[in-house]
């Protein structure tokens, strides 16, 4: 009995982490990724059935600035305290932003906080 329920516990962890890992890793299903302004990503993202589709993400929704620092968090806002936001270099998954406090440079690895379902950039 107790292995059964080993068993099950181990099948749902797995299913919860590749549930994750679909939510991450954008840069590897999508190209022609730019951001169109300070928070909107835009990429061509494929779907399920192979054709490529245009999507585009309110990163305010996936991204937070914690005192100055960036990170992945749901509905974050982080364009209210960060400025001249952009990606590092063409089609890149690092995005760059100067936040407050402070006014310094930090930077983000999109792939951590994005992710690709079936042609749309998702949270």
């Amino acid at each position: 009995m107790h292995f059964t329920n080993l068993l099950a516990f181990a099948g749902a962890s797995l299913v919860a982490v590749s549930g994750v890992q679909a939510a991450n890793n954008f840069g590897t299903t999508c190209n022609s990724i730019t951001m169109t302004s300070n928070n909107v990503l835009r990429a061509s993202c494929r779907k399920v059935n192979g054709s490529y589709s245009t999507s585009t993400l309110d990163l305010n929704r996936c991204v937070v600035n914690n005192s100055g620092n960036l990170g992945c968090q749901s509905n974050g806002n982080y364009a209210y305290s960060c400025n001249y936001c952009g990606l590092v270099g063409s089609g890149s998954t690092t995005m760059s932003c100067q936040c407050s406090p402070g006014g310094h440079y930090t930077t983000l690895n999109l792939n951590n906080c994005v992710g690709n379902n079936d042609g749309s950039l998702t949270c």
